[in-house]
């Protein structure tokens, strides 16, 4: 998906991105992410820092969605995402 300027904007502004992954047995698992940005117009990288339960869900079900907040604390539009191995 190519990102609109609104979506690189509220990346931009964000100050803190949730990442939702899922086990493959559909367990959830929402993990808070300081460190991402956009990359290309359609990929998001966030690092990966002390989150082995999101690594193991992303290889065993890649499709994850992602919000994030600004400094104000006002939730900013999700985004599906496929996380690459």
């Amino acid at each position: 998906m190519k990102f609109t300027a609104d979506h690189i904007d509220s990346i931009n502004r964000s100050v803190l991105c949730w990442l939702a992954t899922a086990s493959k047995e559909k367990i959830p698992n929402v993990s808070p992410k300081e460190i991402f940005t956009h990359f290309g117009g359609e990929k998001i990288i966030i690092a990966n820092i002390a989150s082995p339960q999101t690594v193991r869900n992303i290889h065993e079900n890649i499709r994850c969605k992602s919000t994030s907040r600004t400094r104000k604390l006002k939730v900013r539009p999700s985004l599906w995402v496929t996380a690459r191995r």
